[in-house]
C-alpha cells in the first residue's frame, strides 16, 4: 500500500510583538542512551507502488534538501528525473520543479534527484535522509549496510554517507573540499567529529569511495586501495547494489561485501564516541561541467537520479525523529508550524537558515534568538544548521527573522525537532 499523504502541517500568521527574550543558554547534549536499548535496525524504502511518482514523507525520518541558488523558488533547480510520469522504469524520466517532488517513491523504492545548476553560475545541491536509529558500535563493529543503483551519469554528481554523534550532527554538513582549512564549496563545513563516506572517482572516471574521520574538525582521509566498481559490475540505473561500513572505536572498513571488494579497510586512532547519527547523502554540483573529463562511455554528463532499497544496521539505537510536513518558511513573513506529535523532554529544534533567525513556542508572543549548531565556519551569505533546545511538550513553533546585510532573505528549512527519546 502507498505512504498515505499526510494533512499538511498548519502555517498561520501572528500578531506582530515588541517583546523578544534572551536565547537560552547553551546546554550540553546528552549522551546515547545505555546500549542496553540497542538492537538491530531494518528499514526497507518499500513504500507502496503508487500511479505516479509520490513525494516521500514520514513524521519520524528526516528528509533535508538544500539548493543553494533556488531555495526560495521551491528548493530545486528543474531536472528530468527516471521513473516516468506513471512510475515506468528507467530510463523513462518525469519532470521535477520543487524540493518536496525530488524525493519520491516508485515500485517498492525511493528516489532522490538534485540539480545544482544555474543559468549564470553554477551551483549546488544537498539532500540527506535520516532515519531515526544510531549506528551503534559500543563495545563491538557495527556494520550498516544500503542498497542503490550504480549507473553514473555525472562526475559532479555522488553519493555521501555521514555517522556523527547525536550531539554534533549537522543538518547538512560536507567536507570541507581540498582546503581543509578554508572555507567548503557550500555550507558551513563538517561536523565537529565524525565519519564521512564520500564517493570520488579514479583518473579515468571509475567510481571508488574514500572515508574521512572527523576529530575537532579537523580531517583524516583514508584513500581507496581498490578499483571502480565499474570494473566488476555493470552499472545499472534499475538494478540496486548493497554497500556496507563497518565501524568499531578503532577500525573502519567500506565496501560491497558481494564482491568482496573493499576500498577502505584500516585501523584508526580510537574515535572517543559508540554511536552516530547515519545521513545517507545525495550532492549535485553543476552535474554538466565535467562532459570533457574521461569517464565511462555511459556516462551522459546530466543530474543523477539515485534509486535506494532500504538501510538497515547490525546494531542500533533508535531515537526521535518529528518531522512537520512544510516547505520553506521566509520572505519576510512569520510562520507557525505544527510538529506531528509534542516534544519529549530533551529535544532540539534542527534546521538550516539564512538570516538572523527567532523562534517562539507561544505563538509569537515573546521570541527567542536561534542557536547555532557547533559548525566549522559561519560564512555570511551560506545557510547556518542550528540546533536549538525546546521543552517538553512544545508543539507548534513559529519563525521570524531579519534579513541579511547583503540583502539575501531570511529562510527557513527543513525543520525537524530531534531528541533521545525514540
Amino acid at each position: 500500500m502507498a505512504t498515505p499523504t499526510p494533512t499538511p502541517s498548519a502555517i498561520t500568521t501572528p500578531a506582530p510583538s515588541a517583546t523578544t527574550t534572551p536565547a537560552p543558554p547553551a546546554t550540553t547534549t546528552p549522551a546515547p542512551p545505555p546500549s542496553a536499548l540497542a538492537g538491530s535496525y531494518n528499514l526497507p524504502f518499500a513504500f507502496g507502488a503508487p500511479a505516479a511518482p509520490q513525494p516521500f514523507y514520514r513524521p519520524n525520518f528526516d528528509v533535508q534538501v538544500h539548493s543553494r541558488n533556488s531555495y526560495n523558488l521551491g528548493g530545486i533547480d528543474p531536472v528530468m528525473a527516471e521513473h516516468g510520469a506513471a512510475c515506468e522504469g528507467p530510463p523513462s524520466t518525469h519532470r521535477i520543479t520543487t524540493a518536496a517532488q525530488s524525493v519520491f517513491l516508485c515500485n517498492n523504492h525511493l528516489m532522490t534527484t538534485q540539480n545544482g545548476e544555474s543559468a549564470c553560475c553554477g551551483g549546488y545541491g544537498m539532500t540527506y535522509l535520516t532515519p531515526p536509529a544510531m549506528l551503534n558500535f559500543a563495545g563491538a563493529s557495527a556494520s550498516l549496510t544500503y542498497t542503490v543503483s550504480t549507473l553514473r551519469t555525472s562526475l559532479s554528481d555522488w553519493q555521501e554517507i555521514w555517522v556523527s554523534p547525536f550531539a554534533d550532527q549537522l543538518a547538512d554538513p560536507i567536507e570541507p573540499g581540498s582546503n581543509p582549512t578554508g572555507p567548503p564549496l557550500d555550507q558551513q563545513g563538517p561536523p565537529k567529529n565524525g565519519i564521512e563516506v564520500f564517493m570520488d572517482h579514479t583518473d579515468v572516471g571509475l567510481t571508488v569511495f574514500n572515508v574521512i574521520v572527523y576529530r575537532d574538525y579537523q580531517p583524516t582521509e583514508y584513500s581507496s586501495n581498490a578499483p571502480g566498481y565499474e570494473s566488476f559490475l555493470s552499472p545499472s540505473a534499475a538494478a540496486r547494489q548493497t554497500f556496507e561500513l563497518d565501524v568499531s572505536t578503532t577500525h573502519l572498513r567500506f565496501g560491497m561485501p558481494a564482491f568482496n571488494v573493499w576500498w577502505v579497510d584500516t585501523a584508526i586512532p580510537a574515535l572517543g564516541w559508540t554511536a552516530g547519527i547515519v545521513q545517507i547523502g545525495h550532492h549535485s554540483y553543476t552535474p554538466v561541467k565535467d562532459c570533457g573529463f574521461p569517464a565511462p562511455a555511459a556516462m551522459a554528463c546530466k543530474p543523477d537520479t539515485w534509486h535506494w532499497g532500504g538501510v538497515a544496521m547490525s546494531s542500533a539505537i533508535p531515537f526521535g525523529i518529528r518531522h512537520p510536513l512544510q516547505s520553506g518558511i521566509g520572505s519576510g513573513t512569520p510562520a507557525t508550524l505544527t510538529l506531528p506529535s509534542p516534544a519529549p523532554a530533551g529535544s532540539y529544534l534542527r534546521f538550516e537558515a539564512l538570516g538572523i533567525i527567532r523562534y517562539s513556542l507561544d505563538g509569537g508572543r515573546t521570541w527567542n534568538a536561534a542557536v547555532r549548531a557547533g559548525q566549522n565556519f559561519n560564512i555570511d551569505d551560506r545557510f547556518v544548521n542550528y540546533w536549538t533546545p525546546i521543552p517538553a511538550g512544545t508543539a507548534t513553533v513559529t519563525f521570524s527573522g531579519t534579513d541579511l546585510v547583503s540583502g539575501s532573505a531570511w529562510w527557513v528549512d527543513g525543520v525537524s525537532v530531534f531528541s533521545l527519546t525514540p
